[in-house]
């Protein structure tokens, strides 16, 4: 039998999870980090302070603006991680191609440096 939560835990542990992405103090801003399967960094975006609002009645948060992305490395990207101001990882994810099933999904993979990335969206739920 699974253990379900009630929807005031879910909210609780997804606003813990996106509060924490504006801790610290090294940057002014939390970061959303593109990377390829071996974990090397593509482009680093930054989020807005506070990166997203509230967790909403199904304990889903939205990302409140990001910042596009300039790409410093060629790559295909295919993961990416979510840091706050101090560098560390908060959670991370897959990318994928539009209707691929990722966490992210962008409309092409294969970037170049000096390219830009545009994150239109971005949420998170607590699992």
């Amino acid at each position: 039998m699974a253990i379900t939560d009630s929807v005031a835990i879910r909210q609780g542990k997804t606003n813990l999870a996106v509060d924490a992405i504006d801790a610290g103090s090294g940057t002014a801003t939390g970061k959303l980090v593109y990377q390829t399967t071996g974990l090397a960094t593509v482009a680093t975006a930054d989020f807005a302070n506070p990166a997203f609002g509230a967790a909403n009645g199904s304990a889903l948060a939205t990302a409140n603006a990001i910042e596009d992305a300039l790409v410093t490395a060629d790559g295909t990207v295919a993961k990416f991680k979510v840091i706050d101001r101090d560098g560390t990882t908060i959670f991370s994810g897959t990318v994928t191609a539009v209707s691929g099933g990722g966490d992210i999904e962008l409309t092409h993979l294969d970037f170049l440096e000096d390219d830009i990335i545009r994150t239109e969206s971005l949420t998170y739920q607590s699992p």
